[in-house]
């Protein structure tokens, strides 16, 4: 996370993200610790970042009559077990931040991803005479699948076939 001469807009959320890491290594009872590194402070520390994933972004800075460019950074770089790491190349906000490190944290200390099921409707539009194939599934479930299948083990059942649920779903 940059520190230095943030612009002003952004303090109060870096605040609340600040604040959320301190919970989080509250709630740990320790076993979690946050580093600071600024990127802008040392090109040492900015050429890791980069080599990690993390990117800084350009962001516009208004003062008095004046308006420029700024280059914020503000990623994760979480690491369990001192071989296992996962990097967030860019936290938006605050509310970005718990929604994309929880799962995160998760997935490193569970050492595999959950196993879920994803059951597809079966396809009751009848064809006609132009279609060669059925039409897709509705785009809002694809997006569905699409978002978990990067935190769990997306398994898809057909139930139109007599597929039985796998034991191993959680």
């Amino acid at each position: 996370f940059s520190k230095k001469d943030l612009p002003g807009h952004m303090e109060p959320d870096r605040n609340k993200m600040e604040d959320l890491l301190d919970e989080y290594v509250q709630l740990s009872k320790n076993m979690l610790k946050v580093v600071y590194l600024d990127p802008t402070t040392d090109k040492s520390i900015q050429d890791r970042a980069r080599r990690l994933g993390i990117q800084g972004q350009s962001v516009q800075v208004l003062k008095s009559a004046s308006m420029s460019m700024q280059m914020v950074w503000q990623g994760l770089r979480v690491r369990y077990g001192g071989d296992r790491q996962k990097i967030l190349p860019v936290v938006p906000n605050s509310l970005a931040l718990e929604e994309m490190l929880t799962p995160t944290v998760y997935e490193l200390v569970l050492q595999r991803k959950p196993k879920v099921g994803f059951i597809a409707r079966p396809n009751t539009q009848p064809r006609n005479q132009f279609q060669r194939e059925a039409p897709p599934p509705a785009p809002g479930w694809q997006m569905v699948q699409q978002m978990i299948t990067g935190r769990y083990d997306v398994v898809p059942i057909d139930l139109s076939k007599g597929q039985q649920l796998p034991e191993d779903l959680e």
